[in-house]
């Protein structure tokens, strides 16, 4: 879900740049179908190729990752919203109530799933953005060297 999240993320501040694919892709030096997949979330890009186009589009790679992150979330936070406003018929009988029960545990078991889900998420995009700081600092300090 984090792959699709940054993929739309990066389609909508290409869409704000004014940018189309095709432009956008010629710039990086991308096929056009690659980059149309990777908006998708179909594919992830390389760390190199992806600090090259979040400067194309005047974003910094954690701002992206954080508004990816956000992204996922809300769609989280609605597939949490719809599961615990499903209706079910209002209970007539024992049997009824036994049903309806068994429905609510369902569903407190998803939630939790989708909790857990959630808090791993985070920690997997933390170490991301951190593997990712370090990566860009390291490309900054070589690029740097190898121009002086």
């Amino acid at each position: 879900m984090l792959a699709r999240s940054i993929g739309e993320q990066l389609a909508e501040l290409r869409w704000r740049q004014r940018f189309t694919l095709a432009e956008l892709a010629d710039v990086i030096g991308l096929s056009t179908e690659y980059l149309r997949s990777v908006e998708a979330g179909e594919l992830d890009l390389d760390l190199i190729t992806l600090n090259r186009l979040t400067e194309i589009l005047g974003i910094d790679c954690s701002e992206l990752f954080q508004l990816a992150e956000d992204r996922t979330h809300a769609l989280e936070d609605k597939e949490l919203f719809d599961l615990t406003t499903s209706h079910q018929p209002k209970p007539q009988s024992v049997e009824d109530y036994r049903s309806v029960l068994a429905w609510y545990k369902a569903r407190q078991q998803q939630y939790a799933w989708l909790r857990a889900k959630r808090e791993q998420t985070r920690k997997n995009l933390a170490k991301q953005r951190d593997r990712f700081r370090q990566i860009r600092i390291k490309w900054k300090t070589e690029r740097g060297s190898n121009s002086g």
